[in-house]
């Protein structure tokens, strides 16, 4: 039973230590942050390791005991960069997710979302065509039956907000990725429930 309780302390612990290396230094990556939580424990990365939802919600009750004052108002700046970001991109169907969604964004988090064409590729012209700046790469995305696909990430900014759009087809409205937090189907919300977040915020 000793043994048991300590073991769920470790986890704790390293859940606490992930979730503040995570907003201290803008980390996304779950695993690198365990992994540098246990480097500044001194606890072995071979221990018994919190899972991704455990760090999150670690990272709310970091952000609600220790940035109660300013947090409420960056989240709120960043929702209505998404929602002017979705208004302006309307004609896919984009979708909110992530940090910005979950209220555990920091200073530097990209409000990310998730936008629909056939072929994907439209966006990229529409975005040209209204002379908005923008970079490209490629992200690795799961399924939860376990597929796995690259899609196409376009970073631009809107002032002083970093904007992401992972571009997908449209059948991509019908089955949301794994998210990494809990392995089932990601978090999003349209524009109608992003309004209504606002105004309940």
């Amino acid at each position: 039973m000793k043994q048991k309780r300590r073991l769920q302390r470790t986890r704790e612990q390293i859940a606490q230590e992930a979730a503040r290396i995570m907003h201290e230094q803008s980390l996304r990556d779950f695993r690198q942050a365990k992994k540098k939580a246990c480097e500044r424990l001194g606890i072995p990365d071979k221990a018994s390791m919190p899972g991704n939802d455990e760090i999150q919600q670690a990272l709310t009750d970091y952000l609600r005991l220790f940035k109660s004052n300013s947090q409420p108002q960056l989240i709120k700046r960043l929702r209505q960069a998404a929602l002017e970001a979705m208004q302006f991109l309307s004609d896919f169907d984009p979708r909110l997710v992530g940090s910005v969604l979950h209220g555990t964004a920091d200073d530097y988090a990209p409000v990310q979302l998730h936008v629909f064409a056939d072929p994907p590729e439209r966006i990229l012209h529409y975005l040209l065509q209204h002379d908005i700046n923008h970079q490209l790469s490629n992200r690795r995305i799961q399924y939860c039956d376990d597929r796995i696909d690259n899609i196409t990430v376009c970073e631009c900014m809107a002032g002083a907000v970093s904007i992401e759009l992972m571009l997908f087809n449209r059948t991509g409205l019908r089955e949301a990725p794994r998210s990494p937090i809990d392995g089932k189907p990601m978090q999003r919300i349209n524009k109608r429930e992003l309004e209504k977040l606002i105004g309940d915020y």
